[in-house]
């Protein structure tokens, strides 16, 4: 009971935590490039999530490289990160392969494809990447589930912290009206706002999916025993995503629309019955490895 009250209270300060700098960092932010408060609270409350959960390990008695698992397996850490990397484009690469072919996405013939766009493109996609899949793996695959998984089981940590992975994707703050007043307080008060997404049935498809994905994180760290793989694949799945999204646009009305969420129109049953099957392979060669 209290390894999961305490894991309750790590949660509710990140996202208090995350509502309350998200004033400061809004005021100074204003001072030098117009910002809306709702993206600058989804960024605030990412790194609170990040400080929180450092705190937990540091609670667990695990804050170290090895606690994060941040260490190389049976492979270096570059080899490691770029092995996740180029895996995590091969899936989404599949995934949007199959999307074009049921003719639910089409190639954009308005954008821009000169190479100095394309490349522009991909650089911020493979720095968008490699930033997210940093901060969050650290997060849920590093100190959430390090932590956990000391005070309950590998097992337990998995399901819990997939929960929560995919549970943080849906918290979705709206833009402040123009008549309200910004203060210390605002980002608290837009929070029960936040969680529209969640009364929504129709999202339940593209949870299952992340959940599905946070599992796939999770199981990569418990059998590699790092999350240098989890970081490459994480980046290579947003980086490739966010190149996707440049060239291709959603074609709404197709046969098997189904497939992909109403509202992202990407994660679905499709892509979790895709990372389903890269769980399993993942599991049988890591088995495999692991018996030499």
């Amino acid at each position: 009971m209290r390894t999961a009250l305490v894991f309750i209270f790590v949660l509710i300060g990140a996202l208090l935590l995350g509502a309350i700098l998200a004033y400061p960092v809004y005021t100074g932010l204003s001072l030098f490039s117009e910002t809306t408060f709702h993206k600058v609270i989804s960024r605030t409350t990412l790194l609170s999530g990040l400080l929180c959960s450092i705190l937990y390990l540091r609670y667990c008695g695990l804050l170290s490289a090895d606690g994060l698992a941040w260490r190389r397996g049976r492979h270096s850490k570059k080899v490691m990160f770029v092995s996740g990397f180029f895996a995590g484009m091969l899936i989404i690469v599949v995934l949007d392969s199959c999307l074009i072919l049921l003719g639910i996405y089409q190639f954009d013939a308005g954008v821009d494809t000169s190479v100095m766009k394309l490349a522009q493109v991909g650089v911020k996609a493979l720095l968008s990447g490699m930033l997210v899949g940093l901060i969050e793996e650290i997060i849920f695959r590093g100190a959430l589930f390090g932590g956990l998984s000391k005070k309950a089981n590998a097992t337990i940590a998995l399901f819990v912290t997939s929960l929560v992975y995919a549970a943080t994707h849906f918290l979705k703050y709206r833009a402040v009206p123009a008549d309200v007043e910004i203060g210390w307080f605002t980002g608290v008060e837009i929070f029960p706002a936040a969680l529209f997404r969640f009364s929504n049935p129709v999202t339940i498809d593209s949870f299952i999916t992340l959940f599905i994905l946070g599992a796939l994180f999770a199981l990569i760290r418990i059998r590699s025993g790092s999350i240098l793989s989890c970081i490459g694949l994480h980046a290579g799945i947003v980086a490739t995503l966010k190149y996707f999204n440049y060239l291709t646009n959603y074609a709404s009305g197709a046969q098997y629309d189904f497939l992909v969420n109403r509202y992202d129109h990407q994660f679905g049953y499709l892509a979790s019955g895709l990372l389903l099957f890269a769980m399993l392979v993942y599991y049988l060669i890591s088995t495999r490895l692991n018996s030499r």
